[in-house]
């Protein structure tokens, strides 16, 4: 659940309650998937806890939607992460 790191003061936050959203049920198939991810990223946009979120996420390696990224986005952000860190190294190594 979200809330594992926010502070319990926390206001409402504009997914609580639609968790239907944010995870994909068992057989969801790929037009439904990304039908749900969309709606899920409207929810998303206009969150300010958005970035703690995402962060979050990345760090636990979470299912679902999270901060308006799904599973995969967040796959291709760790591989684009992992690409530039080896470039710069390379780049370190060779000066």
């Amino acid at each position: 659940m979200i809330t594992t790191f926010l502070p319990p003061d926390t206001p409402l936050l504009p997914c609580a309650g639609q968790w239907d959203l944010f995870f994909s049920p068992d057989g969801e198939g790929e037009v439904e998937a990304a039908a749900r991810a969309a709606a899920a990223r409207r929810v998303c946009a206009g969150c300010t806890l958005a970035p703690d979120c995402f962060a979050w996420a990345m760090k636990h390696d979470e299912a679902g939607t999270w901060a308006g990224t799904t599973e995969h986005d967040r796959r291709l952000i760790r591989r684009r992460q992992a690409d530039r860190a080896r470039y710069a190294a390379r780049r370190e190594a060779a000066a």
